[in-house]
């Protein structure tokens, strides 16, 4: 379940507050992936440098682990904008609300 703001939304405007994770092969598909989200929408945007290894592949690869905060934006909405990346797989596998994230990628994922 992703967290919740407990700030007060701007008058005349209900908007609920929700914070993703995801992974991304690097910081430049990051930046393009808020530009098609619209980065008014975007309330903080933490990007950390990750290294890790894959046990199934044997590699380690050097992504970028990305915290968004965001106004009035659902999950849906969060891939559409991902899928307009070229070469996003990284971010639309790993795409998941905060509290449920764990970094794996699903390689099947539809939605």
């Amino acid at each position: 379940m992703a967290k919740k703001s407990t700030t007060k939304p701007k008058p005349g405007k209900v908007s609920q507050t929700t914070a993703f994770r995801f992974r991304a092969e690097c910081m430049t598909d990051i930046f393009t992936f808020l530009s098609e989200l619209k980065i008014d929408r975007c309330l903080r945007i933490e990007i950390a440098p990750m290294h890790f290894v894959d046990k199934e592949v044997g590699k380690g690869f050097a992504d970028c682990e990305c915290t968004l905060l965001v106004e009035g934006v659902t999950e849906k909405e969060m891939l559409q904008a991902m899928r307009k990346v070229v070469d996003s797989h990284v971010m639309v596998q790993t795409l998941m609300p905060l509290g449920a994230y764990d970094g794996v990628r699903n390689i099947h994922r539809k939605d």
